[in-house]
């Protein structure tokens, strides 16, 4: 059974608000997401302004409102130096949102949004993970080291999107966000309402995995993105393409094969067809 010996109905609303800031600001991006995917061409690509990480039109109005939420989270659970850790979480997210509004009105580089996210993602997983790890219960402890090891996991799907500008990475990192509102509905329930069998904590964050998961591949298949039939062609062979020898590069020079000139692009199919 959980192991705590209060169930404080308060608990509930601590959780449930953020997590659905969470559940709705990673809901928002993936629509985004998936709209221009939708509308791009498929011999386009999602950089620069149709990469919604950096259309200035859309970082201004974000970054402002969840500058003002990370504001007023601060002052939320009070001020006195127990909540300092929660007010901590809160400036991470401000520093993320920071950014993107400076971005927008072009003050820092391009791009700079994405390592932001990353960045604060990784800085609260590291204070989740302590965090849960001087809890005394085993639930207690666990549930927030998995809160933790969820915002790590997110920190690395945008840092790889903002590496190789990829179209799966960002996916996988706005469902890590929304993961992680399911997650603090999990938390809430289990300190108000519920109790659960400690040999279950881990089937409960598989099954939300699973259902944030199947939801956003039933999406994408029924929006039948142009993009995603891309990646079926030539997967037997992978992507090449014929050189002839008057324009052949030396840096091609070690992709030659026999009598035929070959070079082989360093990305993946399904990652040039989704880029």
């Amino acid at each position: 059974m959980i192991d705590t010996d209060d169930k404080n109905p308060s608990q509930l609303i601590y959780h449930a608000v953020p997590g659905a800031g969470f559940l709705l600001a990673g809901l928002l991006a993936l629509i985004v997401l998936f709209f221009r995917m939708k509308q791009c061409p498929p011999d386009q690509t999602l950089q620069g302004s149709r990469n919604p990480c950096r259309d200035k039109k859309l970082l201004g109005p974000y970054g402002l409102l969840v500058m003002a939420l990370a504001a007023g989270g601060c002052f939320w659970l009070g001020t006195d130096y127990g909540n300092f850790f929660h007010q901590v979480l809160f400036m991470c997210y401000f520093m993320a949102a920071l950014v993107a509004f400076l971005e927008s009105r072009e003050r820092v580089a391009s791009g700079w949004t994405q390592p932001a996210i990353a960045l604060a993602s990784f800085l609260i997983g590291f204070l989740w993970t302590s965090h849960g790890l001087h809890k005394t219960g085993m639930i207690n402890s666990r549930v927030h080291v998995y809160a933790g090891l969820i915002d790590l996991s997110t920190a690395a799907a945008f840092a790889y999107s903002s590496i190789q500008d990829s179209f799966i990475a960002q996916v996988a990192g706005w469902a890590l966000i929304m993961l992680q509102g399911v997650w603090m509905f999990y938390i809430g329930l289990f300190f108000c309402c519920i109790d659960i069998n400690h040999h279950l904590v881990e089937a409960h964050l598989v099954f939300a995995v699973l259902a944030v998961t199947v939801m956003i591949i039933l999406v994408i298949a029924a929006a039948d993105f142009p993009k995603v039939r891309n990646t079926h062609q030539g997967e037997e062979g992978g992507d090449y393409r014929v050189v002839s020898s008057s324009t052949l590069e030396e840096s091609e020079a070690p992709y030659l094969h026999g009598n035929v000139k070959h070079r082989a692009t360093p990305r993946s199919v399904m990652d040039v067809a989704l880029s």
